[in-house]
């Protein structure tokens, strides 16, 4: 599996893919499995080829939504580094495939070069506005509208047309009742926009999925963060 069909890794200078490449393991990734848990859990560094991982943080009476989804054009740090945005739990939404390697030697390998900095950097300030969104549209969009979101953003992630998930997982994901999603996606299931067969639910309709949406989908290619051919010098400090 090439490690460069995640974009992150792929958007490396070549020098500095070479350098992380000994310290990145293949490992497979099985639904729901915790990466990740505040106070607990092994940490690392994950680079989803396949897989989508979940990025969640508690709320009152020990809820727990996801705040950001994490496929095949981003990584993410499962555990707590310095400065970066941590999460309280990293979950592994849909299974598949990732490179892995350790916090501490990711950040020995990256810390001194500025132009790797600064593509973490970006990527952070795009998960910071992408978590910004997420708390909007949870406040003012409907839980139909929502639902359509996430299978929009899991399809474009794992460019598949279905999508191995429960209705409590798809609960579980925007934070609202297992009864509203199963309603939701009869209504979808009638209008032929999907099919549920057998736990999973399979795009047949992508135009009427989108009507189903809110204006918060903007599908992959306007909500990945760009990668400039060139970056100005930082403080390598700041990691």
């Amino acid at each position: 599996m090439n490690p460069k069909s995640n974009h992150i890794l792929a958007a490396l200078s070549e020098s500095m893919f070479q350098r992380l490449l000994p310290k990145l393991g293949l490992v497979s990734l099985t639904k729901n499995q915790v990466l990740y848990e505040e106070g607990g859990g092994q940490q690392g560094v994950y680079f989803p080829i396949n897989a989508t991982l979940a990025l969640q943080n508690h709320g009152a009476d020990d809820f727990i939504n996801d705040v950001a989804l994490v496929g095949h054009h981003s990584m993410t740090m499962a555990g707590k580094c310095c400065s970066l945005v941590s999460f309280d739990r990293t979950i592994v939404r849909l299974p598949g495939l990732a490179y892995r390697m350790g916090i501490e030697e990711f950040v020995a390998t990256v810390r001194e070069d500025a132009p790797t900095l600064m593509q973490l950097h970006e990527l952070t300030q795009h998960r910071m506005k992408q978590m910004a969104k997420n708390i909007a549209c949870a406040s003012h969009h409907s839980a139909e509208q929502r639902i359509a979101r996430l299978l929009l953003e899991l399809m474009d992630l794992t460019s598949l047309h279905d999508i191995d998930l429960t209705h409590q997982e798809v609960a579980d994901s925007i934070g609202v009742r297992r009864e509203s999603v199963s309603i939701h996606l009869k209504e979808l299931e009638r209008e032929q926009a999907i099919e549920i067969h057998r736990g999973k639910i399979c795009e047949l309709d992508h135009h009427r999925i989108h009507h189903h949406s809110c204006g918060c989908y903007q599908g992959l290619e306007t909500n990945t963060p760009k990668t400039p051919h060139c970056w100005p010098c930082i403080d390598p400090q700041l990691i």
